[in-house]
């Protein structure tokens, strides 16, 4: 509760200032990227066999921009480039043409955007602001995340 009210509080003084897109902590980057791979059917109990990663280009930048990216690997090999949108909090697989709509993302992005004032993006808007020509979209998870 206390961190929900921290992001919204984040994001809040950003969007007053005219900053169009929201603060997400990597931290929090992390716990996204994490539904996402449990909700694929990955274990994440053992530890030596997977790691997250924030993705950035040689500068520091993000890979894309408007997206904060984590990489999530399995035995060393990239299995997932998890995007969430900076504005919506709406979460991506940018390679793959996928959206990742599970519950627990939903509220996830419904908190982003409290703080952003944005509206979610539609299914066409993200495949052209992604470069997709069309998005899959996974509403239910294979495993609860």
């Amino acid at each position: 509760m206390l961190r929900k009210a921290f992001i919204a509080l984040l994001l809040g003084v950003q969007a007053a200032s005219g900053t169009p897109k929201g603060f997400i902590p990597t931290s929090d980057a992390i716990d996204v990227a994490q539904k996402v791979a449990r909700g694929e059917g990955y274990s994440l109990a053992d530890r030596t066999k997977f790691f997250f990663d924030l993705m950035q280009d040689k500068n520091g930048k993000p890979l894309f921009p408007g997206y904060l990216t984590v990489g999530f690997y399995w035995n060393s090999d990239i299995v997932s480039a998890i995007s969430i949108n900076e504005e919506t909090g709406q979460v991506l697989d940018i390679d793959k043409c996928t959206v990742f709509d599970y519950p627990s993302l939903q509220t996830y992005a419904k908190d982003v955007r409290r703080g952003t004032g944005a509206s979610p993006l539609s299914m066409e808007e993200l495949s052209k602001q992604v470069g997709c020509d069309s998005l899959k979209k996974l509403s239910v998870p294979k495993k609860t995340p």
